[in-house]
């Protein structure tokens, strides 16, 4: 996220001599979240909710590898439009597996959450809905308008 975060502040004149570095982190950042979820799912292998939900979070950003992968080697190596591309398929396949991933942590975590916390969730989702409806309505204004841009370009 730092790494995103740092980007937005690089100058447009600037930005050619970062377009490799760029590049290989677009890549690299995927790759390393899809091993980190490939070992917890061996390692927790036998848990309801490790073993699965992470199995799909670790192909989801596999998908996002290939994804970058192919579009780098589309765009810098043989120079052609990645635009369609084979790419495309492996930025879509993120979706449903993500989709699982999430499902299967909400339907694990959800009765816990009701059961010890039924007014903090409520105050949590209340707060961050507040920020949210904030942030909308002054984004017109150039400090909020950077932060704005700094909270949803890492997500």
């Amino acid at each position: 996220m730092a790494f995103q975060s740092a980007l937005y502040f690089i100058p447009e004149s600037e930005s050619e001599k970062y377009e490799f570095i760029i590049s290989v982190i677009s890549f690299v950042n995927p790759l390393a979240t899809s091993v980190a979820s490939f070992v917890i799912w061996k390692r927790y292998g036998g848990t309801l909710v490790f073993g699965r939900s992470y199995f799909f979070l670790g192909m989801a950003y596999f998908m996002v590898f290939a994804a970058e992968l192919t579009y780098l080697i589309y765009d810098l190596v043989l120079n052609i439009d990645p635009y369609p591309s084979i790419a495309d398929v492996f930025f879509f396949a993120l979706y449903p597996f993500t989709l699982i991933h999430l499902i299967l942590n909400i339907k694990f975590f959800k009765l816990k959450i009701l059961q010890t916390e039924k007014n903090g969730y409520s105050s949590y989702q209340f707060l961050s809905s507040l920020l949210t409806c904030f942030l909308l309505y002054f984004q017109h204004l150039e400090i909020l308008k950077t932060i704005f841009h700094l909270i949803f370009s890492m997500g």
